[in-house]
């Protein structure tokens, strides 16, 4: 038990029961499933990224996370106008940023 993680470490290979106390069962709901194993799903594997964001890697993986999931589920004209006015919202924000503090 680490703190709510139930597992095992043998040779250096982790398998775990549960993470955050959240089950196997529900951690692959939406897996790939493969002869001898499963692969997590990319909104799944998200979500335990968010829950450890206090962690300055896992801040990082979410942004790679975020970006592949919306280059997987959107065509790239969508993604283009979406990325275009993030940044033209993130510029205004600094732009009221800077007036505000100077």
């Amino acid at each position: 038990d680490l703190h709510g993680d139930l597992g095992v470490t043998i040779h250096g290979f982790e398998i775990w029961r549960s993470i955050c106390l959240y089950t196997y069962d529900f951690l692959s709901r939406d897996a790939i499933t493969k002869v001898d194993y499963k692969i997590i799903s990319l909104e799944m594997l998200l979500f335990l990224k968010v829950l450890g964001k206090h962690l300055p890697k896992y801040k990082n993986d979410v942004d790679l996370l975020v970006k592949k999931i919306f280059e997987t589920k959107y065509p790239k004209s969508i993604l283009s106008k979406f990325y275009k006015y993030k940044n033209y919202l993130i510029k205004k924000r600094q732009n009221l940023y800077d007036r505000k503090h100077n």
